[in-house]
């Protein structure tokens, strides 16, 4: 091989090399861009938060309640958001809407004297609601336009949101429950019943769970079977919500639902 030839070789290897260390930066840079686009998104999006904070902050009479006029001071558009304020009963409440990415969604946070931590409702950057709550309570579409809440209903949404965890809680409960009862009867051929759900039955029926609820739950035997039971208020109404489940069924009955419903007997008959 000459001497020119051996060159040739080596410029053909390193034009090569680089080209191949083009095409993985080039992948990099694709893999790497949404990423950066939605970090910047986010940035923006936390900025929204802290001017509710601060403009909630100044909004604050000196004494009586909120009027017109401290809405009038907070409506306005500012970093591609609409800035907008209704007193609602007693309660101020504070709205940004805004598109981050120009697509067919709003970006959309609030605030309220209520709940004075900023809330993200819906992240227009990722086309989804923060919550599962809000399509299920407030029937709010899961595609397309997010449509703007009423200022009546976004003010009791926070209460709403832990209210619907603590139901799903319930539900996981009796799940387990339904479980271990099920596998207790085929190891020892009884089910367990109980009148309140204390670490001492969880550890009877070999669960790690600590059992602590602000439900009552309760198991009782009847002939072949064990109906599950879990009563309780989950969003400070006189209103109940009951859970039912037996092993075998595949989820719990919502018997009485305080939380999506909102229609229930202030005092609901033990099942």
């Amino acid at each position: 091989m000459t001497a020119r030839g051996g060159w040739r070789m080596w410029l053909a290897a390193a034009a090569g090399g680089a080209a191949l260390v083009g095409v993985m930066a080039l992948f990099v840079l694709m893999i790497a861009a949404p990423d950066t686009k939605l970090a910047r998104l986010d940035e923006r999006s936390e900025r929204i938060g802290a001017a509710l904070r601060d403009l909630l902050r100044k909004a604050k009479p000196a004494s009586g309640d909120y009027t017109d006029a401290d809405t009038r001071a907070i409506d306005r558009v500012a970093d591609g958001y609409e800035f907008r304020a209704r007193v609602t009963g007693t309660a101020l409440l504070i709205v940004a809407r805004g598109n981050l990415d120009d697509d067919e969604a709003l970006d959309d946070w609030q605030i309220s004297s209520i709940d004075p931590v900023p809330l993200h409702l819906y992240d227009d950057a990722r086309n989804l609601w923060v919550d599962s709550a809000l399509p299920a309570i407030f029937e709010v579409p899961t595609t397309g336009l997010n449509p703007d809440i009423p200022p009546a209903d976004r003010v009791r949404i926070p209460s709403t949101i832990a209210a619907w965890k603590r139901s799903r809680q319930a539900k996981v409960v009796l799940e387990d429950l339904a479980r271990d009862e099920a596998r207790h009867f085929h190891e020892k051929g009884s089910y367990v019943a109980f009148e309140a759900l204390t670490p001492a039955v969880w550890r009877e029926l070999a669960d790690t769970s600590s059992g602590r609820m602000s439900l009552v739950v309760r198991a009782r035997v009847s002939g072949t079977s064990v109906l599950l039971t879990a009563v309780g208020n989950v969003d400070a109404d006189p209103c109940l919500d009951v859970w039912a489940m037996k092993p075998g069924d595949l989820v719990p009955e919502h018997l009485q639902d305080d939380v999506v419903l909102d229609e229930c007997e202030a005092q609901a008959p033990a099942p």
